[in-house]
């Protein structure tokens, strides 16, 4: 069974993920970018029945393009092993961000006078997480140490379906997820509970779709579906799952 990994980085690690389906190389081209340490990437693996393939997702780091980002990437295109259709693999043109080298931490000069600066206080980490395949809200949070929050996933749904585009932006910004917007419009629909998840095919055919719910009244933390990849919210506290205003 032949297996690639579309993990993309730095150069060095792109090489080493795809072997010998590395074919060529576009002139770079610079963009304005963002470290995610904690984004979602692909894995294919032939089924041995011709182009047939399977999907899995896993967490990996990597940089993304991202207009106002706070570093500079180099953005290159490449041809590789991945998705030509619903369930079939081959070579294909991928487009991703090289993040750029760490920059050397510099040595600080002691002096006698020299006043000691308080540590800044990190950040808070965002709450918020992709679950693997199959999995329920609350099962993803578990793994991850939290505890779901259906209403903030309820907020998230509720917004994002009045907002064109803006379920497409929280899953790249947050995860760094190419995918694009699908409404479930059935009341009596399966992922009125599930909403927003994140499957494959749809309304785009062998890419990702983050699908919306217009008529759920609550998200399930229990809910889920083999072929779906829940967006959870793993903290009991609204403010660690900010969902932004549009």
């Amino acid at each position: 069974m032949m297996m690639m990994m579309m993990s993309i980085g730095v150069r060095t690690k792109v090489a080493a993920a795809l072997g010998c389906a590395l074919m060529a190389w576009a002139a770079a081209v610079p963009c304005e970018c963002e470290y995610t340490p904690d984004a979602v990437c692909a894995q294919f693996a032939l089924t041995g029945q011709g182009a047939a393939c399977t999907t899995q997702l896993f967490v990996c780091e990597k940089c993304v393009c991202a207009q106002g980002g706070s570093r500079m990437c180099e953005q290159e295109t490449v041809t590789t092993f991945g998705l030509t259709g619903a369930d079939t693999c081959g070579m294909v043109e991928i487009t991703f961000a090289v993040c750029p080298d760490p920059s050397p931490t510099p040595t600080p000069i002691p002096t006698a006078s020299a006043t000691p600066t308080p540590s800044p206080t990190p950040a808070p980490q965002s709450a918020w997480l992709v679950g693997a395949d199959g999995d329920s809200c609350n099962a993803a949070c578990t793994a991850a140490g939290g505890t779901c929050n259906s209403g903030q996933i309820t907020e998230l749904n509720s917004i994002a379906q009045t907002s064109a585009g803006y379920i497409d932006n929280f899953v790249l910004v947050n995860f760094g997820i190419v995918a694009t917007e699908n409404m479930c419009t059935s009341a009596a629909s399966a992922c009125n509970g599930l909403s927003p998840y994140i499957t494959r095919g749809g309304a785009v055919e062998g890419g990702l779709v983050a699908v919306l719910s217009t008529f759920q009244s609550l998200a399930s933390c229990s809910d889920s579906l083999g072929s779906t990849s829940r967006i959870c919210c793993c903290s009991l506290d609204p403010a660690d799952c900010a969902v932004p205003l549009p």
